[in-house]
């Protein structure tokens, strides 16, 4: 009885942006049945370093990550700004001292929405 391991590696582009996705199969072998098999999966996004990827990965990317595509998937997917709060919009939620079972509707609630908290009694230290 003989085991032995087979990789075989699939390269998708995903559109729109020109991702390269890298599905690796790695199948386990006895007597050259397959008796396990798992699958992995690297996702390559414009403009990231190749450095550590793939030959194939690094050519398909200089082909098709061109700088316009670098720009647009840059400017598509970067973080935008939260806009500001206006200042007399700031404190619009309940006041602190109101309790979330005086907000109207909350009798429509099927569960209490308030919680009774018991008091630990002190730790007496032990006296032999």
């Amino acid at each position: 009885m003989s085991l032995s391991e087979k990789f075989s590696n699939s390269i998708h582009i995903m559109d729109p942006w020109k991702a390269i996705e890298v599905k690796t199969t790695t199948n386990i072998l006895r007597d050259d049945v397959t008796v396990a098999s798992s699958n992995s999966i690297q996702v390559y996004y414009p403009g990231e370093d190749l450095s550590d990827a793939p030959t194939e990965v690094q050519n398909i990317a200089s082909v098709l990550w061109t700088t316009e595509i670098i720009e647009a998937f840059n400017q598509q997917t970067a973080v935008q700004p939260l806009p500001e709060i206006p200042e007399d919009q700031v404190n619009l939620g309940l006041p602190v001292s109101q309790e979330i079972g005086e907000e109207e509707g909350a009798s429509d609630l099927n569960f209490p929405v308030t919680q009774e908290i018991e008091e630990e009694e002190e730790a007496v230290p032990f006296q032999s």
